[in-house]
């Protein structure tokens, strides 16, 4: 545990960072906050890394322990005594995390600067600020390029949440071509691209994305799926509620 705490301290761990967030944004269930600021689904996943590491009055002394100023009150429980954290509620929590987000942010750069701007996009999310998190991602954009991929996947929630379907495709287009440390992460990409044009009411093209996921899992146990599967089929039956396939076909 020692180990692992002065690693972080010494170095971003750049790969794993991402690595969790795409993990964690994967396997999040669908709801209107995680919608727009699917980050947080990643909360829980992160947590289990830094949680168990407890601060240290030097860890302010370089750029990855002050990001993770940040994540120490992100990722406490609301009962937590084993650090400085007292908290009365999980809402107070989150804004402890922005505040140390909002302090620290303006010292940081390179990849801590995108890792703590990530965080405190989180935390706007987990408070109900939507609104205020396009400034941030935009602000991730200016960056180093590693970490385009969760902007453009904020951005394009955002969007899709406001029905702003062209924006949101614009963004998830991005996505499609930038690849992803996580395999399951296209097939999530796909999904909402395919959501995209259903909300355009383009449901042949919504229906050609759904099937590309559906294929490439049908000859594999319900085990080896992507988390995203089930999601598909329940947005291809939607799909053959609003235009059958054989309609479809019969159009054209």
């Amino acid at each position: 545990m020692t180990k692992r705490k002065d690693e972080r301290k010494e170095l971003l761990k750049t790969d794993e960072f991402k690595a969790a967030l795409e993990s964690g944004i994967s396997q999040t269930k669908e709801s209107p906050r995680t919608v727009i600021g699917a980050v947080v689904g990643a909360f829980a996943l992160l947590g289990l890394i830094f949680l168990v590491m407890s601060f240290r009055d030097n860890a302010a002394k370089n750029a990855a322990g002050q990001v993770y100023q940040i994540e120490g009150p992100l990722f406490a429980q609301v009962d937590d005594t084993r650090d400085r954290f007292d908290f009365s509620s999980e809402r107070q929590k989150y804004e402890q995390a922005l505040a140390e987000a909002e302090n620290t942010i303006p010292s940081l750069s390179g990849a801590a600067k995108q890792q703590a701007l990530l965080l405190k996009a989180g935390a706007l999310a987990a408070l109900g600020r939507q609104d205020e998190i396009p400034a941030v991602y935009e602000e991730v954009l200016k960056g180093d390029s590693g970490y385009h991929f969760f902007a453009h996947k904020g951005l394009g929630d955002y969007h899709f949440a406001k029905k702003a379907f062209d924006e949101a495709l614009s963004h998830y287009d991005k996505l499609a071509k930038s690849g992803s440390v996580v395999p399951d992460m296209q097939d999530f990409v796909n999904y909402q691209r395919a959501r995209c044009f259903q909300g355009k009411n383009d449901f042949a093209q919504a229906r050609t994305l759904a099937n590309a996921v559906i294929d490439r899992y049908k000859d594999k146990e319900a085990v080896d799926r992507s988390p995203v599967y089930r999601k598909v089929e329940e947005l291809l039956k939607e799909l053959d509620e609003a235009s059958p396939a054989s309609d479809a076909g019969a159009a054209s």
